[in-house]
């Protein structure tokens, strides 16, 4: 299902910066596609050409409380860093922030499913670097398969990336952004204020899809292991009976410790950035986990 805008309001003037131009210190190297109010260009620092970045213009209408701005208070290593900001002459803000290469879900699931095992480990690393955001109230707002990384550097097992639309829970706003279709909760549809609970659910969607190659709609077995039953609880259509993100990630914590899955095992194997054709080839068969009586 191709990307949508479900709700907004704001300026947009696509088209402002053609590659080659420059914005603070930054060379814009093409535009890329937008969220919400903001115009997203993909550039380089203009003398570390190594430096490479996601440069996010904000609409002068954009509130105060723009998060893009205050990623950096994370300082957590899932997430991409935030190396420059700045107000452009028609008083729109800018950020410049870390672009992040690797391997991405979405490269996974679009050849293979995971093992329960491996589905686990995901959710533990993806928890590991939303619950920080959660309890500051930061809502990431766009989960997605593609922004889900595994860096190049190997500097963390997992880089949550796609922040440019977070905001605050306190917000009273409906939160201006372009979504994917299938990872909208259904509060969200019925016009909703936005909270880490939209998080859990898009996720939910990202680990059933994982798990069984399809999204929940597209299944109507339903599963009785624990990570399937757990899967169930995130994808609730009443965010009151989902789990909370320190619930949720004591949850995994626990099924990760009983199936002696280490921290510093990365849910995708590491051979999928070279060769997607053989993976399947590559990657040893889990056991299932323990089902209910």
């Amino acid at each position: 299902m191709g990307k949508r805008v479900i709700r907004g309001t704001g300026e947009v003037r696509l088209g402002d910066f053609r590659p080659g131009a420059r914005i603070g210190d930054y060379v814009v190297d093409h535009e890329m596609p937008a969220t919400g109010t903001a115009i997203i260009y993909a550039g380089h620092h203009v003398a570390i050409e190594e430096r490479h970045v996601v440069i996010r213009i904000a609409p002068t209408s954009a509130p105060v409380e723009d998060i893009a701005f205050q990623l950096d208070e994370l300082d957590h290593p899932g997430t991409p860093r935030i190396f420059d900001r700045g107000m452009l002459p028609d008083r729109r803000r800018w950020v410049a922030v870390e672009y992040i290469s690797g391997s991405t879900v979405a490269d996974v699931i679009a050849h293979r499913t995971m093992s329960p095992l491996e589905c686990l480990a995901l959710l533990r690393d993806v928890c590991d670097v939303l619950s920080p955001a959660h309890s500051r109230g930061i809502v990431h707002g766009n989960i997605r398969p593609e922004n889900i990384v595994v860096p190049d550097d190997r500097r963390t097992t997992i880089c949550l990336v796609g922040w440019e639309g977070a905001r605050l829970d306190t917000s009273l706003e409906l939160a201006p952004l372009v979504r994917d279709g299938d990872y909208i909760a259904p509060e969200q549809l019925r016009g909703v204020v936005d909270d880490a609970r939209t998080d859990i659910y898009a996720l939910g969607v990202i680990a059933h899809r994982a798990l069984h190659g399809v999204l929940p709609h597209e299944r109507s077995q339903k599963g009785t292991s624990l990570i399937e039953t757990l899967i169930d609880q995130m994808l609730n259509g009443r965010a009151e009976l989902r789990p909370t993100t320190p619930r949720l990630r004591a949850a995994v914590a626990y099924l990760c410790a009983a199936n002696q899955i280490e921290k510093k095992q990365s849910w995708i194997v590491p051979t999928v950035a070279v060769d997607l054709e053989a993976i399947d080839e590559l990657t040893e068969v889990c056991d299932e986990l323990p089902t209910h009586e």
